[in-house]
């Protein structure tokens, strides 16, 4: 089937370059405008519009979808479906209309939980055991449409938000190339959404990485694992931002009760949270490289009795 692709992400980009090894390749990829972005404030492709350059698939970034020309160079291709991944602006009931089957979305979570801009980011922060991808057919609301195809996805208790992200676009390919057979057979069923059923999972905030020590231990490592691509798990020490990389729970470590108060033990680093202690295991201090627990330990003279704040 020829189809046009809808994508701006990374995981958009991981997404069509796995397609593309399939030999799946859209007719057109249509991307969003490039960004200023840096310290030097550089023009930045998205990085769909980097990967269809390497692909050598023909893309447009147009700024207003709703623009005629934009609206006629879509028609005109005559393709049979939509591929939409993570391309972050509402698509016009007029260009929707204009897939040949369907605008198919292709979403990161058991839809009708977790719509929004950020279901693998809350799928780890809330704890969740399992995910998985759904495709679905888009309509003028979010997330919204009947489902054609959906998989589940068991989420490690390794997992943070690369790895998941790496097992969410490998099945999300399967899912996508399972729906494209099903559209070719004639032999498939749409399923209404469950609205009762659905929850949302809003674009993450810069304050949403601030670490709350007064936190189960389990909360604070799951939001370590959430936020780790942006904005970052963060706290304080002496006043100076401290990103948190990696912790696990630690049982069987003896803090004192309140939170947020350090104990170090044979070169290790535990923080105190609201039930149990964390083992901080990476971190980044501001200004410096990621480094091991260990490191931060013997570089900036932190000792038992210590706070993060």
């Amino acid at each position: 089937m020829r189809f046009v692709y809808f994508g701006t992400s990374q995981f958009a980009a991981d997404f069509l370059k796995l397609l593309c090894d399939k030999n799946i390749i859209p007719e057109l990829v249509v991307s969003t405008p490039d960004v200023h972005s840096g310290r030097g404030l550089k023009l930045q492709s998205s990085p769909v519009k980097s990967c269809a350059a390497e692909k050598e698939i023909p893309c447009i970034t147009p700024q207003d979808l709703s623009d005629p020309r934009c609206t006629k160079k879509i028609q005109d291709l005559g393709a049979d479906l939509f591929v939409v991944v993570s391309y972050g602006k509402l698509i016009p009931h007029k260009m929707l209309s204009s897939a040949g089957k369907f605008p198919l979305g292709v979403h990161p979570s058991l839809l009708p939980r977790l719509r929004g801009a950020a279901p693998i980011q809350w799928s780890l922060i809330n704890g969740e055991a399992v995910t998985g991808v759904t495709v679905f057919v888009i309509d003028e609301k979010i997330d919204s449409g009947p489902i054609l195809v959906q998989e589940k996805l068991v989420i490690h208790k390794d997992d943070d938000y690369f790895s998941l992200c790496r097992r969410l676009v490998a099945l999300g390919v399967e899912c996508i190339v399972g729906a494209l057979r099903l559209l070719s057979s004639e032999k498939y069923e749409l399923i209404e959404q469950d609205k009762a059923q659905s929850t949302y999972s809003r674009k993450l905030k810069k304050s949403d990485g601030k670490i709350n020590w007064r936190k189960r231990a389990k909360d604070i490592v799951n939001l370590i694992r959430g936020t780790k691509e942006w904005p970052g798990a963060y706290t304080f020490h002496k006043g100076k931002p401290i990103k948190i990389i990696q912790a696990v729970e630690a049982q069987s470590c003896e803090c004192p009760p309140s939170p947020g108060i350090i104990t170090v033990k044979e070169g290790m680093l535990y923080v105190r949270a609201g039930d149990i202690a964390v083992a901080v295991l990476r971190l980044k201090p501001a200004g410096k490289k990621e480094m091991p627990a260990e490191s931060f330990l013997n570089g900036y003279r932190v000792k038992t009795g210590d706070r993060f704040e």
